[in-house]
């Protein structure tokens, strides 16, 4: 509450100063959506399959659980929590089975550590579309205590949670897991920070941390039926002396892979490969002028209809739609910067 108080005083500040005006607000890029009784901030988005129109919205929170909206493009979206009394409220993904939008899943737990940042307790699941969620207690463990990315493989139906424990696989709804990529299968790094599906079930995944070491991109393209077991590799053309790795996938074109990273010294990289991760080539990309908070706000997305028009989120947002050749900024610097992105299709 302090702080809301400076920060009332700093805006009386500005436009008292005149450097405040509504003429800004009036042809601003970006409209509020919610949720307007404090989401917490987001870190999931996930447009809901099972609404054909695609205006029903579900948010995650990493410290206000999880909240729905029916109406996302209308005036005033309504928005309603969906329950204050799950175990934990720091949710951090979500996913939707693409062959059954019935069966959803959240997972808690914010791996990117922050002095507000808290432990999760695991996956919950919901079998009729969101209306009931159940936790599974095949999660109620330290692998699963901070979950980061959830998928749920288009091909083979398995359920996969990219964790600090290793990137997991469930063959069976979430009852039993087992580690395709981290230390118990042969690999050093246990630090899984990003997941993406291609189109045609090829994987790709980034392991590495903010914190340091040597961040690392695998692919899985033949265990399709296997769930990617056994056939991970490392991209060994990935630009070393990086950390955390942020990747995108186009799903028009899945050859196309762009990402965006922190480096040892603390700035931002982008980078794209034109032939599925084999070789990459680096993007001159937006300036963002405030990047010291990259190891928490980092985000990159493609346009699922067009393999050039990409957007990035530090504390700045960005959009190239020449596939990385040239951006235009919003240029709010240091605002509350953006998270996650996710197209509507």
């Amino acid at each position: 509450r302090n702080e809301l108080l400076r920060v009332f005083d700093y805006v009386r500040t500005l436009e008292a100063q005149g450097q405040l005006r509504n003429s800004d607000l009036a042809t601003a890029k970006w409209i509020e959506r919610g949720p307007y009784q404090v989401g917490g901030r987001t870190r999931a988005i996930l447009i809901d399959k099972n609404d054909p129109d695609r205006k029903t919205i579900w948010t995650a929170g990493v410290s206000g659980g999880l909240w729905k909206s029916d109406n996302i493009t209308g005036t005033e979206p309504n928005w309603q929590i969906v329950d204050d009394y799950f175990q934990n409220l720091t949710i951090c993904a979500m996913t939707q089975n693409p062959n059954n939008p019935q069966e959803m899943y959240f997972g808690t737990g914010e791996g990117y550590f922050g002095s507000n940042s808290f432990r999760g307790q695991g996956i919950w699941k919901s079998s009729d579309g969101g209306e009931n969620w159940t936790y599974l207690q095949s999660t109620n463990n330290p692998t699963f205590y901070f979950t980061i990315r959830l998928e749920i493989h288009p091909i083979s139906g398995d359920l996969f949670a990219a964790t600090l424990g290793g990137l997991m696989r469930s063959h069976d709804g979430g009852q039993t897991w087992t580690q395709v990529l981290g230390s118990q299968a042969g690999f050093g790094r246990n630090d899984i920070t990003d997941l993406e599906i291609a189109p045609d079930g090829t994987m790709y995944a980034s392991a590495g941390h903010a914190a340091g070491g040597t961040s690392r991109v695998y692919k899985s393209s033949a265990g399709l039926t296997a769930g990617g077991v056994g056939d991970w590799q490392i991209l060994s053309g990935f630009p070393s002396g990086r950390r955390r790795i942020e990747l995108a996938v186009a799903d028009s074109n899945p050859d196309v892979i762009y990402s965006i990273s922190t480096a040892t010294n603390g700035s931002i990289g982008m980078h794209k490969s034109i032939n599925a991760g084999q070789s990459w080539s680096n993007i001159n990309g937006p300036v963002f002028t405030y990047n010291a908070q990259a190891w928490y706000n980092l985000t990159i997305e493609v346009d699922p209809k067009s393999e050039n028009r990409v957007v990035t989120g530090v504390l700045t947002n960005a959009i190239s739609v020449d596939g990385g050749g040239n951006w235009a900024s919003d240029g709010k610097n240091g605002g509350s910067g953006l998270v996650i992105i996710r197209y509507a299709v």
